[in-house]
This record gives C-alpha cells, structure tokens and sequence, in this order.
C-alpha cells in the first residue's frame, strides 16, 4: 500500500490546480469548486489502475474526504 501522502499526492493530480493546493486529507471532496462528475471519474480510474480494486463512484457518499478514501483502499488492498 503506498503511503499517505504519496496518496494524497496522486488524488491531486485528478483535480484542477486551484482545489488540488486546497486538497489535504481532511477535505471534504464536496466543498471542492472543480468536484464534478468527471473528476469523481478521474479519482475512480486512478483507484482502480493502481491498486487493482473496483471503486463505484456512488460509495463517494461514505468515503468524502482523502482520509476516509484512503483507509478503505487500505482496507481492501491490505
């Protein structure tokens, strides 16, 4: 499992420059000017290339932050 802040790291990469420098693990994915459906898209294709999992967009609903993002990757990747 890569660590968190190389996690961080790379979920800002799916977002516009201007959220992604607001982006810590404690944001709440919502609150982002540039939270669409296509970066929930984005977010869904990075979980899914680089730790092999399926990620559906609508569990986004329960895991709204970075923090809350990565501990169920963690959980489902071990």
């Amino acid at each position: 499992m890569m660590k968190r802040e190389t996690f961080l790291e790379n979920l800002k990469i799916q977002f516009e420059e201007t959220d992604a420098n607001k982006l810590n693990m404690d944001t709440e994915f919502q609150s982002l000017d540039t939270w669409d459906s296509l970066t929930q898209f984005s977010i869904v294709a990075f979980l899914e290339d680089d730790f092999s999992i399926e990620f559906d967009a609508k569990l986004f609903t329960d895991y709204n932050t970075p923090d809350r993002l990565y501990a169920h990757v963690e959980q489902l990747v071990g």
